[in-house]
């Protein structure tokens, strides 16, 4: 079957966040299929080019090769054999491909288009609905995720699967040694409460800010980890503060170590597919604090704080609470390590897996 199997690899072609992490866990656990990319893969996929046969075309115009959705709907196509099939595990897709299965990890850029760059939000609110009603599959990361793919393209629910994400091993407790040495390298000298996410409307960053701000908890700093200047995220600038550090984008190999370090982890983002970064923060044992709406309760499953997070004292509240009843954080240290234990990549791989060949069988 998996000589019938084409996937999108366009991912390849971009930093490693969420989607791309997405597809990359799985494919590191899928028996040898082929990769059809506009290029060779930027540096952190390799290991993908070893287990499965790439390849490449490039769609040029003039002096220049072109990449990006126009290669997706021009090139890709012709990638695919007669008989194949395709699996787009970024979120687009080719429309001239009925044999698709797609993973769609969210509505939100057409449910709050007013969060992410005009161009952005206007391509994607044209490709999608003619998309997922063409394709044979839509793969999903939450329960939540797939009621709104349902209530907002009227589709009946066995064209939706549920397969929820998973943590790496690599997130685990670190050492207190491990700790103080990163700390160090990063000019961390004093505790503090990490928040990871890009900065962008939709990570609620803005609010989170103005709730440490209110909290005023002295020599305890806010750290937040995640991309600035997402093309697709609109504006994403935020205000300097001395007790708050911008790290930027950081090593992968330093995430866990960081999450580790910390009092507590603050999530509360507007509008998740599924939430990541929750998970990380529990399996390295980090007390979570996180919103109360879309997939998050679910993924957090009683095992976190919830805030509302719009309500900027409620988030200061709930920061407060993590950051100084450390019964609440032992109590929370428990839960979620146990929480975290739930999820794991090879249950993913093995969900998406089945369900491409259950589509592929019957097609």
């Amino acid at each position: 079957m998996s000589a019938d199997l084409t996937v999108n690899a366009r991912f390849m072609t971009q930093p490693l966040t969420g989607v791309q992490r997405y597809a990359l866990e799985i494919l590191r656990r899928l028996p040898k299929v082929t990769l059809a990319s506009p290029s060779k893969p930027i540096d952190g996929y390799g290991l993908l080019t070893e287990q499965h046969q790439l390849v490449t075309k490039t769609l040029l115009w003039g002096r220049y090769g072109l990449g990006g959705h126009l290669w997706e709907q021009v090139v890709l196509p012709r990638l695919i054999s007669k008989d194949g099939w395709l699996w787009s595990p970024g979120g687009s897709g080719p429309l001239l491909v009925s044999r698709q299965i797609i993973t769609v990890h969210d509505v939100a850029h057409l449910e709050h288009p007013e969060w992410y760059s005009w161009k952005f939000s206007t391509f994607y609110r044209w490709l999608l609905p003619r998309l997922v009603k063409r394709v044979a599959l839509i793969l999903t990361v939450s329960e939540f995720s797939k009621a709104r793919i349902l209530d907002l393209f009227g589709l009946p629910s066995e064209k939706v699967i549920v397969a929820p994400l998973g943590v790496d091993l690599r997130f685990a407790p670190s050492s207190e040694e491990r700790v103080k040495s990163l700390s160090s390298r990063y000019g961390i000298d004093s505790p503090y409460l990490i928040s990871v996410a890009s900065v962008s409307e939709r990570k609620n960053l803005r609010r989170v800010i103005e709730a440490w701000h209110r909290v005023g908890i002295p020599g305890v700093r806010l750290v937040i980890v995640g991309a600035k200047g997402l093309p697709f995220a609109g504006k994403s600038d935020l205000p300097a503060d001395p007790s708050v550090m911008y790290l930027g984008y950081v090593a992968d190999e330093d995430l866990p170590v960081l999450y580790s370090g910390a009092l507590g982890a603050v999530y509360v983002s507007l509008y998740e597919g599924f939430g990541l970064p929750l998970l990380e923060a529990m399996a390295c044992g980090v007390p979570v604090l996180t919103s109360n709406v879309t997939s998050l309760p679910e993924v957090a499953g009683g095992a976190a704080l919830l805030v509302d997070p719009y309500d900027v004292e409620a988030i200061t509240q709930g920061i407060r609470r993590i950051a100084q009843d450390a019964d609440l954080r032992q109590e929370l240290h428990t839960m979620g390590l146990e929480r975290a234990k739930q999820f794991t990549w090879q249950r993913t791989a093995d969900l998406t897996w089945q369900a491409l060949q259950d589509v592929i069988k019957e097609g």
